[in-house]
């Protein structure tokens, strides 16, 4: 299932040609998209099925990553849900099941039949670079009873559910779109943490589960693995993946590998034709994104012939991909009509219920200053845009400062009451850019900075990574208010909440 970049396939006509020889040489299952928009991306994706239907192949399976909404992949369109740990802070299970249902609903009415969520994994470390507020929670019930609600959502309206990292992401201090991250947990830890989630996931019947790019060594240990063996990834470990996944835990359907692009897995091993080999041996069923499509079939291809994969588990594959294919693509799916108000309004219902407020608002807010650190990413000038107005606009005679670079000790004159804003998110990336700035470091010498002035804010706002504000515990704010999301709905949320206090 390689990547489909959704604007050079509407650009460039060598790349269309590309994509339609995979289709019709290769012989993909489908494709994983990036970009688009919600008006052009479902005629695209009819285009490609009709080029199947014309080689005589199966319908292809569309897949993408909307753990909070078509906007996590999509450049224009659809409605941006919190994210999932802000789910979970809603308390509500039902709640949890209409927002994944109302995803699902609007990747069906696009041509989309699979979702790469939900996120099973237990984030119970907070240095993780990765999963963080994409987790539901640090507690391992939580996540696999939020996560089987989140699948039931999308299970209603015949969306494929993916249940990922296997055996688990949370606990990594170690990006694995950039490195290797290995898990040091024994075998009892792992059975009372991270597999929880997947035990009851696998038993509910979820149609799929992600490989991640993970090794766990003293589990593989437990599973017979030889000292090599033990550090290699869940995606080409046999011991993590069929033996642990598909033999004990008897999990029956659809095995999935993470992206075979990222670096954790490209450090072990960079061979395109290596990888897809191993990833099948070690119990794979579909290779999501191999970073060349045809070396990755031809490889398989010689395997086979030369006897390097048994043949059996491999028609064993093919016929879970067919029954996947048969039960969520149909051809004949009557048109879906999105209720786009309706989603909006239960999105900013969603990010309301999830605030958390320790202490007390004042009212009227009167800080002395505004103070808002956020990265210097590109990815998030629109939300830091709609912050910088708000506060220009609402507290039009507040002091504002943006961080986005080094703090300036002499250039913070922020008086005696100043409010904390944190606008953060650990994300994943497949280059080796850098963050152009680490809030977590920003936010450690501001602390340090205003301790030394002996200045008390008089409140903190964390909108995305809620572990930031642990740091600002050693002040005697008014309060400290969590989103645990970054999502447009979480911040007009909050604006709601500062004009009622304003």
């Amino acid at each position: 299932m390689p990547r489909l970049e959704i604007g050079r396939y509407e650009a460039d006509p060598a790349y269309r040609a590309f994509i339609a020889d995979l289709i019709e040489k290769v012989c993909v299952c489908g494709f994983c998209i990036f970009g688009g928009s919600v008006e052009s991306l479902p005629i695209i994706l009819e285009k490609l099925q009709t080029i199947a239907h014309k080689a005589g192949l199966p319908r292809l399976l569309m897949s993408c990553d909307c753990e909070w909404g078509l906007p996590m992949r999509l450049n224009k369109g659809g409605t941006e849900f919190p994210h999932l740990m802000a789910l979970e802070k809603m308390g509500d299970q039902h709640g949890i099941r209409q927002v994944a249902t109302a995803i699902g609903i609007e990747m069906s009415a696009l041509g989309l039949h699979w979702n790469f969520a939900p996120v099973a994994d237990i984030n119970s470390n907070p240095e993780n670079p990765i999963i963080n507020i994409r987790s539901f929670s640090g507690d391992p019930e939580a996540v696999a009873e939020c996560a089987e609600s989140f699948f039931e959502g999308l299970e209603s309206v015949g969306i494929i559910a993916t249940a990922k990292h296997f055996p688990g992401h949370g606990d990594t201090s170690v990006d694995s779109h950039l490195a290797l991250p290995s898990i040091d947990r024994s075998v009892v830890e792992f059975e009372s943490i991270e597999l929880v989630p997947f035990k009851r996931l696998s038993k509910a019947g979820i149609p799929s589960i992600m490989t991640g790019h993970i090794a766990a060594p003293m589990l593989a240990e437990s599973l017979g693995a030889n000292k090599r063996e033990q550090f290699l990834p869940a995606t080409i470990s046999s011991y993590l993946t069929k033996k642990l996944l598909r033999e004990i835990i008897l999990y029956e359907g659809v095995i999935i590998t993470d992206s075979l692009e990222m670096y954790g897995l490209q450090q072990v091993v960079n061979d395109p034709a290596e990888i897809a080999i191993r990833a099948i041996q070690a119990g794979a069923d579909i290779l999501l994104m191999p970073t060349d499509p045809f070396a990755a079939f031809n490889g398989l291809s010689e395997a086979i012939r030369e006897g390097e994969i048994d043949i059996v588990n491999l028609e064993e594959s093919y016929q879970r991909v067919e029954k996947l294919t048969k039960k969520y693509v149909k051809s004949d799916s009557p048109k879906i009509t999105v209720k786009w108000l309706e989603h909006e309004k239960m999105a900013q219902m969603a990010a309301t219920n999830a605030f958390s407020i320790v202490g007390e608002i004042p009212k009227p807010l009167r800080p002395s200053s505004v103070i808002i650190i956020a990265s210097g990413s590109e990815r998030e000038r629109i939300q830091r845009d709609a912050l910088v107005d708000f506060f220009s606009k609402e507290f039009s005679t507040t002091r504002l400062f943006v961080i986005k670079e080094k703090l300036s000790d002499s250039s913070l004159d922020c008086g005696d009451k100043p409010l904390i804003l944190t606008f953060f998110r650990p994300r994943g990336a497949l280059t080796e850019e850098s963050v152009l700035n680490s809030v977590h470091s920003t936010v450690a010498e501001l602390t340090k900075i205003l301790k030394e002035r002996q200045i008390t804010p008089i409140g903190v706002i964390c909108l995305g990574d809620p572990y930031i504000s642990e740091r600002f515990s050693i002040f005697k704010s008014h309060f400290i208010l969590n989103t645990y999301s970054d999502s447009m709905a979480s911040l007009n949320s909050l604006f709601r909440l500062l004009i009622a206090h304003n």
